[in-house]
């Protein structure tokens, strides 16, 4: 198993101006390339879902499974995911200004959905384990800013992610690992049914009573609806 950080991500390099999706698609190609011998199965959330799925259109050779998690899988799709959000990637993009404790405080006002209320709230009010926000402060601040300015920006990252043109194009079967749009998701089940119409062999799964981050809510879950749908095809 590989799990590469993608470019302006974790540990790899920045690279202002480079983040269009295509961009970190070859970055992966580049990797399926140089170290994995045979076809792979590819696995994304979010935005690696997105570019899990432009790997599988553009380099079908290259891939034996793509499974996009809770990945917008169009450029109006994922437009609708991030508006909401676009307050919280501010406010991440303000955290590269902040130094020490400034950036420890400034997590733990970050607004997040409440699963269980449906309400938004202040991180805070979830947890108030100070070793949370100091982790997640430090991967915050190994994230280039201008990746975030990419993802607030929107347009050029995006141009030319749209549904009709890509998953035609994807051979291998694909796996729709959902979150549950009664409470959040960023595919609905409109996009949903028109991604599974689209796709050569599409499935889905949905987690009930998830939000977008359901790697991190029902990260055991998640594993069996991947080991299940490996040892299916």
């Amino acid at each position: 198993m590989y799990a590469p950080d993608l470019r302006g991500h974790g540990g790899s390099s920045w690279t202002p101006g480079s983040y269009r999706l295509w961009d970190y698609a070859g970055d992966v190609i580049g990797v399926l390339e140089a170290i994995v011998d045979i076809p792979a199965a590819i696995a994304g959330h979010s935005l690696g879902g997105e570019v899990a799925i432009i790997v599988a259109a553009e380099r079908p050779d290259l891939v034996r499974a793509a499974i996009p998690i809770d990945a917008p899988l169009s450029a109006g799709e994922t437009r609708r995911t991030v508006e909401p959000d676009r307050k919280r990637l501010v406010l991440m993009r303000s955290l590269h200004s902040l130094s020490g404790d400034d950036v420890v405080a400034a997590m733990r006002e970050l607004p997040i959905l409440d699963r269980e209320t449906g309400r938004t709230v202040p991180a805070h009010e979830l947890t108030d384990d100070s070793h949370v926000f100091a982790e997640d402060a430090e991967a915050v601040l190994r994230n280039d800013p201008a990746m975030l300015d990419a993802v607030i920006e929107f347009d050029e990252m995006h141009a030319g992610y749209e549904a009709a043109r890509i998953l035609p194009r994807v051979k291998s079967p694909v796996l729709l690992l959902l979150a549950d749009p009664d409470v959040q998701s960023a595919v609905s089940d409109e996009h949903a049914s028109l991604a599974l119409a689209l796709l050569q062999d599409g499935r889905m799964v949905r987690l009930p009573k998830t939000t977008h981050g359901l790697v991190w809510e029902e990260p055991d879950a998640v594993v069996a609806a991947i080991e299940d749908f490996l040892d299916s095809i």
